[in-house]
């Protein structure tokens, strides 16, 4: 009997190690879980809608005053 206790005071240490890094792993994967779940409300994916209608419409336009230029990004904008 008293390689038994020996043993078990032994393996209580790695036991406990064992069980706190489940119980960790358990918790991140909740909150990965959790985070993959409410993303997508948080992200407003038709903020950067385009307006594929109006693009063409300003770039065949017969308007001959439309007027560019080149910002601080080199993006082409219209004036």
């Amino acid at each position: 009997m008293d390689d038994i206790s020996i043993l078990l005071q032994e393996a209580k240490p790695l036991y406990m190690r064992r069980k706190q890094l489940r119980t960790n792993i358990k918790y991140q994967c909740a909150v990965v879980a959790i985070v993959a779940i409410f993303t997508p409300i948080f992200i407003h994916t038709h903020k950067y809608d385009v307006d594929v209608g109006a693009l063409y419409a300003e770039l065949y336009s017969n308007d001959t005053n439309t007027e560019y230029y080149i910002d601080e990004f080199d993006a082409i904008g219209i004036i």
